[in-house]
């Protein structure tokens, strides 16, 4: 317990990393997403880890504010640390905005998320529903390998470090949905992958890449294909 109010303590809050960012903020369930200028081709949203929104999204700022085609917001939310289920509700309905009101040009949504963000992000994916001419994307980089799963009944009364729950018997995991995609990029390989526990194609980057490091590497590639209007995970990430 010690430990973990320790880590907690170096949480990082999104303003202060994140000047002049647009905010959506998880607590505030009923605010409206910032609105999509009529003359961008993507939107993309930057979902950070267990202890907040850091230096290592540096370079993922500098690739999006030198691509004036992108619409981009940072979704701040308190980490896994107490209901993770309400954020990843409030995560889904921001996706879900965007999916529906974004303009006609908008075809491209991807979604950056960065260690246990990837836990909110994925089921905001899954639960998403993607309209016809659009496209929704999830990179999860340095995410958990491990079934971290908010789609169970108990997880809304039991609250637990890191999205663990404790009893009770969780639901078969729901699929990505047409018009959607998952890449799982991690940083490590030395253990097995347990196929339950991939929601997406796997890209592994070794077991030097750096937790923090490989943001940059992974996102501004994918950040180049959505600003050409190309389906980001295609693009190859080195």
């Amino acid at each position: 317990m010690v430990s973990v109010s320790g880590m907690a303590g170096c949480f990082h809050h999104v303003p202060d990393y994140c000047t002049g960012c647009q905010i959506v903020d998880a607590s505030h369930l009923a605010t409206r997403p910032p609105t999509v200028p009529p003359k961008k081709r993507a939107v993309v949203i930057l979902v950070h880890g267990a202890f907040g929104f850091g230096d290592e999204w540096a370079p993922i700022l500098t690739a999006l504010r030198a691509s004036p085609e992108i619409h981009f917001v940072a979704f701040a939310w308190r980490g896994p640390w107490t209901r993770p289920d309400l954020a990843a509700h409030a995560l889904t309905g921001l996706v879900q905005a965007y999916l529906d009101s974004a303009p006609a040009k908008v075809q491209q949504i991807l979604i950056i998320s960065h260690s246990a963000g990837g836990i909110i992000a994925s089921y905001a994916v899954r639960h998403a529903r993607v309209p016809d001419g659009r496209h929704l994307s999830l990179a999860k980089v340095a995410g958990f390998n491990l079934p971290l799963r908010l789609d169970v009944d108990y997880e809304r009364r039991i609250n637990t470090p890191l999205g663990y729950a404790v009893g009770g018997t969780p639901k078969p995991i729901g699929k990505v949905p047409d018009g959607a995609e998952i890449v799982e990029y991690l940083t490590e390989d030395e253990h097995p992958v347990k196929p339950d526990s991939l929601e997406g194609r796997a890209v592994f980057l070794g077991r030097d890449a750096g937790h923090n490091r490989v943001l940059g590497r992974v996102g501004i590639p994918l950040i180049a294909a959505a600003r050409d209007g190309a389906p980001p995970l295609t693009a190859q990430v080195h």
